[in-house]
């Protein structure tokens, strides 16, 4: 089983702004899309409860928002030491 990589709004941000450089999110959008995922998840498979409010797991993101969010060739130090 692969270990879940977990992240802030502040997370969803960076990757959603090095994705799309010519429509670049802010912080209170990447919060609200952080929302939607916790309330779209929550909503088909029930309630949770996470270890951090603040995190989210990065595959519901991807699941809800984007096909290939973490692309593993393309590592970057802070996505290595945000688990």
């Amino acid at each position: 089983m692969p270990i879940a990589r977990f992240v802030t709004a502040k997370d969803i941000q960076r990757i959603h702004n090095e994705r799309n450089p010519d429509n670049p999110i802010g912080y209170g959008m990447a919060c609200t899309i952080k929302q939607t995922c916790r309330e779209k998840y929550e909503k088909e498979f029930g309630k949770v409860k996470l270890y951090d409010e603040r995190r989210i797991p990065l595959s519901w993101y991807e699941a809800y928002y984007s096909e290939d969010v973490f692309d593993p060739r393309k590592k970057r130090k802070q996505e290595r030491t945000t688990l």
